[in-house]
């Protein structure tokens, strides 16, 4: 691990991540003292090539949840979403709530 342990504060803020493998990348943030916190991002997606996240879930440490972002679909023959809703999840709201409504129209053309 590498910080700048400077008086001066980063503009990008003292953290990076790794990949930990099966869709996790491991979050650290590091702190003056030489400290770092890790954090686990799990992603879930719809296709294996992951152009939709079906849901993304960050937790401490210890494995307790701290946020989610969850996403449901409508997926036209082509595999693309054409209307979506995105529900998010911290311990501040203690439950699912509605952040998001997209909705696309895709037109394709005829080869």
């Amino acid at each position: 691990m590498f910080w700048d342990g400077s008086d001066t504060p980063s503009p990008c803020g003292d953290r990076f991540s790794e990949d930990a493998g099966e869709n996790d990348v491991d979050d650290y943030v590091c702190h003056k003292d030489g400290n770092c916190e890790r954090f686990r991002i799990h992603y879930d997606y719809l296709d294996p090539h992951r152009r939709n996240m079906r849901s993304g879930e960050w937790r401490d440490a210890q494995g307790k949840l701290l946020y989610g972002v969850y996403y449901e679909y409508e997926i036209d023959s082509f595999r693309n979403w054409t209307h979506r809703q995105v529900w998010v999840w911290s311990t501040d709201l203690g439950e699912r709530k509605l952040y998001e409504i997209d909705s696309r129209k895709i037109t394709y053309w005829q080869k």
